[in-house]
């Protein structure tokens, strides 16, 4: 099962410092251990949101130029209010700074300033250093994730894509179970789109649990449990 990566990037960062795409797919060889980069479509907080429900880490990405504004800083409250995996707090240009006393006058400043609303945080990575860079990814891929309570305890599911099967006339759609094992005869809820009946669950294991799932519609009103997706 492929771990997932939220990259945020609230505070000051323009969008194109977060340089992999929405659901970019990347295999460490070293670790042997399959990663997935979410990135949300907007900066909005309901995507932002949204984007962090299914991650397992999330990478809150500090700039050391640029002072955090407010809109961002409401984000983050917001994340923290939602429930939040482990957060590892990244400090990018911090190269910027050529006195090497300025870099550690950064660093600590900004550790002092997320601790106020992550205190759990005893460190701030730089991104522009190649070891720091390195230790991030090691804890990643070795780290245990702090799982979510009230996301654990029921199945959801993590799309990787859908098509609509003309045979069938059916929507398929499939992706990563996470969370509780998904039951077949309970109703599934895709945001904005409704309540629907599962009509069958294929799974293939191959060193990824993956769902192909047929909807049909159903409305809630027949009685049955609701899965969130």
């Amino acid at each position: 099962m492929p771990r997932h990566l939220r990259l945020k990037a609230p505070c000051g960062l323009p969008s194109t410092a977060l340089l992999p795409r929405p659901h970019v797919n990347n295999r460490i060889t070293r670790f042997k251990l399959s990663l997935q980069y979410l990135v949300p479509p907007t900066y909005s907080t309901p995507d932002v949101l949204d984007t962090c429900l299914s991650a397992d880490f999330i990478l809150l990405l500090l700039s050391s130029t640029v002072e955090v504004p407010e809109s961002s800083l409401n984000t983050l409250r917001s994340i923290l209010s939602q429930g939040t995996p482990s957060i590892i707090p990244i400090v990018a240009n911090l190269t910027f700074h050529s006195n090497p006393k300025m870099r550690a006058e950064v660093r600590k400043s900004h550790l002092t300033y997320i601790q106020q609303y992550i205190p759990t945080a005893e460190r701030v990575f730089a991104a522009d250093d190649r070891g720091e860079a390195s230790t991030v990814m090691r804890m990643v891929c070795t780290g245990i994730p702090v799982g979510i309570r009230w996301r654990e305890q029921r199945s959801y599911l993590l799309p990787e894509g859908w098509r609509w099967d003309a045979d069938e006339g059916k929507v398929v759609c499939w992706g990563t179970i996470r969370g509780k094992p998904l039951e077949v005869d309970r109703l599934i809820h895709l945001p904005s789109y409704g309540d629907f009946q599962i009509d069958k669950v294929i799974l293939i294991t191959n060193g990824v649990l993956i769902s192909d799932m047929f909807f049909t519609r159903r409305r809630h009103e027949q009685g049955k449990d609701i899965d969130g997706c």
